[in-house]
């Protein structure tokens, strides 16, 4: 057993100066110790990018299956949503429709007729599925002239009325006796009188409270031959004088 005199230092402690050592121990004899860290360090790095490589690296088979499963999806999804899409809808042109059936407004007319006293010379006939009410222009008009008499505005007051709740089409034609107009006035012929009258009288309905469209017509002396044939000609020359409102079974379109 070795014994140091007082005041010798052990060879281990050689290190120390002035109150601090180096320690010794802190290398070894194969290189630093930092270094084993170090690899150890880049070892798990090279793993962990090894790992994520394998997982996003799929394998064809599986791949394949991937890529059938959503093709399919998408062609479901493509069919469910034709099944869901709306029906287009097709622009069918439209039928007319029908009024008020003709023979049924025939028997309001004539029954409302009766009740009018300055309607009363009036007569409702039917004219190839039309209904024709003739209003005679010895009640409307002066001899040769179109402006409505005052008894006339008052008939058309009340007729203006009744038409207002049809939804039939109605045109208005005018008609004359076949003795032309005297004097040189702008009403200088049959056809003219025809026509301002017929246009009086749609203007008397509308000053009524009637606001539908109507078609106005003139027809001069042109059917007076179609005129009650068996009845005397002075009769014939009053019934021809008129104003024919023409009601059709369709509805107005217009």
């Amino acid at each position: 057993m070795n014994r140091r005199s007082h005041g010798e230092i052990d060879p281990k402690f050689q290190g120390f100066s002035e109150g601090k050592a180096k320690y010794h121990a802190g290398t070894s004899s194969g290189g630093p110790v930092w270094l084993v860290t170090f690899v150890d360090l880049i070892s798990l790095m090279l793993a962990f990018f090894v790992m994520m490589y394998s997982m996003s690296t799929l394998t064809a088979p599986s791949w394949e299956a991937f890529t059938a499963a959503m093709q399919k999806s998408s062609i479901d999804n493509l069919e469910d949503a034709r099944a869901m899409a709306p029906t287009p809808i097709t622009a069918e042109p439209e039928l007319p429709g029908w009024g008020i059936d003709i023979s049924y407004l025939r028997r309001v007319l004539e029954a409302g007729l009766q009740r009018e006293e300055t309607l009363a010379l009036a007569t409702i006939s039917e004219r190839e599925g039309r209904l024709v009410l003739s209003l005679p222009g010895d009640l409307f008009f002066a001899s040769g002239a179109s402006t409505i008499l005052p008894r006339g505005r008052a008939a058309l007051f009340g007729l203006a009325e009744v038409l207002s709740t049809l939804d039939n089409r109605i045109d208005l034609v005018g008609h004359t006796d076949p003795v032309r107009p005297s004097g040189d006035g702008p009403l200088d012929s049959n056809w003219k009188l025809s026509l301002a009258r017929a246009a009086s009288v749609a203007d008397g309905l509308a000053q009524s409270g009637y606001r539908k469209p109507t078609t106005i017509m003139a027809e001069g002396a042109t059917q007076f031959h179609s005129v009650a044939p068996e009845l005397p000609l002075s009769q014939r020359y009053r019934r021809a004088r008129r104003v024919d409102l023409v009601i059709y079974s369709e509805k107005d379109h217009r």
